[in-house]
């Protein structure tokens, strides 16, 4: 019996309290669980937006800037294994589809790759132009107003040279600053810069002639870059050492990942006898194409019809580094018909991401591209 003076509590008192300790601590509990996935889910769409964002923005850039000193976004070089041969390929290069299996062994199958030739920006004051009456070969080299080393280097510097309507590529090999003469490459596995431009109104024939370049044609240090999505779900960016797709390691200077957890990269063409974006146009056979990509490598934008290319459409799918967790994210989204599941190292297909697809469309004749 309690009286007065006695201090404590009932054990029915004490048991509600430790009810109604454990209700809170799991309603806290459960709250705070849900903030954390709130907080783990929209981490995982800012950095899937960011990964895309930025990734296209990069896409666009490069469409934007490709071919400039190409009027017509048409590159010419001499065949590697037969110098007699001028071969062109357009500045924008888009492959459909590929299927896997060729020398870039760890492209991923269902996706498109984009390859892109630029002329890279010329300091201020600083003119890169030929004079008038330069060969077109690279015995006797093609003199420019600037030859300044740090503008150009041996052996590093690939340029596009050529008249308006077109462009030629190769690797300077020398440069004598005295007489400002850059001597172009002639080197295994790398394109020539022998008679690039036939003699006006004469085609190449097995025996190289002497062509000259006009007075003032641009001389511009170049790049050729391949961007492709891999079998780890990356973006990849391949700096070429000329604007033909790859077949060898010989034929890359370097290779950078730009994104991660890249699903799909789409791209759809638009010309101008279509009646809407649909698969680009091209050879059905592009050799080059299935030696990069596998056998059937297919849909290159040619050098015959990149005049009529009238808009490009960019798509990126980007998931987020790591699922969600208890199967919250998004369902597989599919671009274009290719519904593509990640085949990333240590990622479960079966797992669920935070998923976001990204279109930007780019009129290419806002560009160099496709100027008549």
């Amino acid at each position: 019996m309690r009286t007065r003076h006695d201090r404590g509590f009932t054990l029915m008192e004490l048991v509600t309290a430790m009810a109604i300790s454990i209700v809170l601590t799991v309603l806290v509990v459960e709250a705070l669980v849900g903030l954390a996935k709130d907080r783990s889910s929209r981490e995982k769409t800012i950095e899937a937006q960011g990964e895309a964002r930025m990734s296209l923005s990069m896409l666009e850039k490069e469409v934007r800037a490709a071919s400039l000193g190409a009027g017509t976004g048409v590159i010419s070089l001499q065949d590697p294994a037969n110098p007699a041969i001028k071969i062109t390929r357009p500045s924008v290069q888009i492959y459909d589809n590929v299927p896997g299996g060729g020398w870039l062994a760890d492209a991923k199958p269902g996706t498109d790759a984009l390859l892109v030739v630029e002329a890279l920006a010329v300091p201020a004051g600083k003119t890169r132009v030929a004079s008038a009456g330069d060969q077109y070969n690279s015995a006797n080299g093609i003199v420019v107003t600037d030859t300044d080393p740090t503008q150009f280097t041996a052996d590093t510097t690939y340029v596009l040279f050529g008249d308006y309507g077109d462009a030629g590529w190769a690797l300077v090999s020398a440069i004598n600053t005295a007489a400002k003469r850059l001597t172009l490459a002639a080197k295994p596995g790398v394109p020539l810069a022998a008679d690039l431009f036939p003699v006006k109104g004469v085609q190449l024939a097995t025996a190289p002639r002497a062509g000259k370049l006009s007075s003032g044609s641009a001389v511009r240090p170049a790049r050729a870059r391949l961007y492709y999505v891999d079998g780890n779900d990356e973006l990849v960016r391949l700096d070429l050492v000329s604007p033909v797709p790859p077949a060898a390691a010989t034929d890359v200077v370097s290779r950078e990942v730009l994104a991660l957890a890249v699903e799909n990269l789409q791209i759809n063409c638009q010309v101008d006898a279509g009646t809407g974006l649909g698969a680009c146009p091209g050879s059905a056979g592009d050799a080059d194409a299935a030696a990069t990509f596998g056998a059937g490598a297919t849909a290159r934008v040619t050098a015959g019809n990149v005049g009529t290319l009238r808009t490009a459409s960019l798509s990126l799918l980007v998931r987020s580094r790591t699922p969600v967790r208890e199967q919250q994210g998004d369902a597989p989204i599919s671009l274009d018909g290719q519904t593509l599941t990640p085949s990333g190292l240590g990622v479960d297909p079966t797992a669920t991401y935070v998923r976001r697809a990204y279109q930007m469309q780019i009129a290419v004749r806002n560009t160099s591209l496709g100027v008549l």
